[in-house]
């Protein structure tokens, strides 16, 4: 088996690898035929300012076809190197849904599949925290732009993803990470390092590759009022909320993102090692059908129980917004809510965790406690968009749970996308024919506006 190594942002050396390929030569299977002259260790720059994970991407490809050629190969990917090899496979097999991809197995080690909330920090900030700072290094603010949460590339990536069935051809996605942080990582100025729910650098939520997408869309229909008394507009699910198809998600014990002590793979010291993860990569590698990759995820989800039963257990929630023309909508307030009346002030204590908002895409997320939130038995949002009057204007709009269990939108360890579109009002005032006869004063610069709106419709232009 050809097995290919592929690192994340901030590697400069190959360290970073530790002595996992050793240990996975020493312990897996004979049948499994790894040899060390079959494991190719990936250098990929990173720290390029100009450089993007679609250049990676595509380079990945030219070394894929320079040292394997059409072979079949597994690959073990860390942090930002699992959405490297996605975007890879996404870019050169998305075509045909994966079809005809030579990637026999992708093990992703606490992979950024939807981001890391540290890289909103900036990047000279991380590279002190990670002390990788040399002398006339860049940051590769590009990569670091992608792997902000919510970013663009990461929506144009997660949502065709969604509609992928790996295991259908003859692919098989793990992701393998941890929930510890390393109390030496302490930082009193950046709680991200010791997030609970986290590694310390990614949210298992964000590193899972089972996650949800919704549309939610206002269609001028199921007016209410809200909690304050205002008119608002229902927001309605637009083929209600779609779920990939089941992927193998296994929490690592004790292992955080990096350090030599308890780093999910540079802490791996050959041949002395008694780190779970080298025989958990091993039952992956092993998998060659999908009746065993389904056993697999059973096995996992039994294990993740286990390790998590008195932990409390995070949900991520990314909210895009963008309004009927096309327009993104980066001016409003959003409230969340809860209980049988669709009020902010029954919230469970404790729910809240972490809220981040990116001046990139304008797409906010929240982190949310799941095990506080899960005994609700309703819950929504209102968005207070602006402009909020004049002659073009948004409407307060509200999602309620009606009809959805709290269980149905929130999934323990998972992200919810969430696209909503708003409807941009027009007044009538605003463009109006007048007859030359009737008009008392040319000047119409004190128009206000009717109150009523324009009726048409109209092709957005971007189909």
């Amino acid at each position: 088996m050809k097995l290919v190594f592929v690192h994340g942002w901030s590697v400069t050396d190959f360290s970073t690898y530790g002595e996992l390929p050793a240990a996975l030569v020493a312990q897996a299977p004979e049948d499994m035929d790894l040899d060390v002259r079959h494991i190719y260790l990936g250098r990929y720059v990173s720290f390029n300012d100009e450089v993007t994970l679609d250049d990676i991407a595509r380079a990945f490809e030219q070394a894929r076809k320079d040292t394997i050629g059409d072979e079949e190969f597994s690959c073990i990917a860390h942090s930002t190197g699992g959405p490297v090899v996605r975007l890879w496979m996404h870019l050169f097999f998305g075509q045909t849904n994966l079809a005809g991809c030579p990637l026999k197995h992708l093990v992703m080690l606490a992979p950024a599949n939807h981001g890391s909330a540290l890289a909103a920090l900036g990047s000279k900030r991380l590279l002190r925290i990670f002390k990788k700072l040399k002398t006339g290094l860049e940051q590769g603010v590009k990569v670091l732009r992608w792997l902000q949460l919510g970013s663009s590339e990461q929506f144009a990536l997660n949502i065709p993803w969604k509609d992928y069935n790996l295991p259908e051809v003859g692919c098989y996605p793990f992701v393998l990470t941890g929930d510890f942080r390393d109390r030496k990582a302490f930082d009193f100025i950046n709680h991200y390092l010791t997030e609970p729910g986290s590694d310390g650098v990614i949210r298992v939520s964000s590193a899972n590759l089972n996650y949800q997408v919704v549309n939610l869309v206002q269609n001028g229909e199921g007016a209410a009022k809200g909690y304050d008394g205002a008119n608002v507009v229902l927001l309605k699910p637009e083929d209600g909320i779609n779920k990939t198809p089941k992927s193998a998600l296994a929490l690592v014990p004790e292992a955080s993102h990096s350090g030599d002590e308890y780093g999910i793979m540079r802490s791996i010291v050959f041949p002395d090692t008694n780190k779970p993860v080298v025989g958990m990569i091993c039952d992956c590698l092993k998998v060659e059908s999908k009746v065993a990759y389904t056993d697999l995820i059973a096995k996992f989800e039994a294990s993740n129980k286990s390790i998590q039963q008195h932990d409390d257990q995070f949900t991520m929630l990314v909210f895009r917004i963008k309004d009927d023309r096309g327009n993104v909508v980066d001016d409003y307030d959003m409230i969340l809510l809860a209980g049988d009346r669709y009020v902010p002030n029954e919230l469970p204590n404790g729910f809240y965790q972490d809220r981040q908002f990116n001046y990139d895409s304008s797409v906010l997320t929240y982190y949310l406690n799941y095990t506080k939130m899960k005994e609700l038995d309703h819950v929504g949002i209102r968005i207070n968009a602006r402009p909020d009057e004049g002659f073009s204007y948004y409407l307060p709009i509200e999602f309620r749970s009606n009809g959805h269990s709290i269980q149905e939108i929130l999934k323990p360890n998972q992200t919810l996308l969430i696209d909503i579109t708003l409807k941009r009002m027009v007044d009538n005032e605003l463009f109006r024919f007048e007859k030359k006869n009737e008009i008392h004063d040319s000047d119409f610069s004190r128009i206000v506006p009717s109150g009523d709106v324009v009726l048409s419709s109209a092709n957005n232009g971007l189909e």
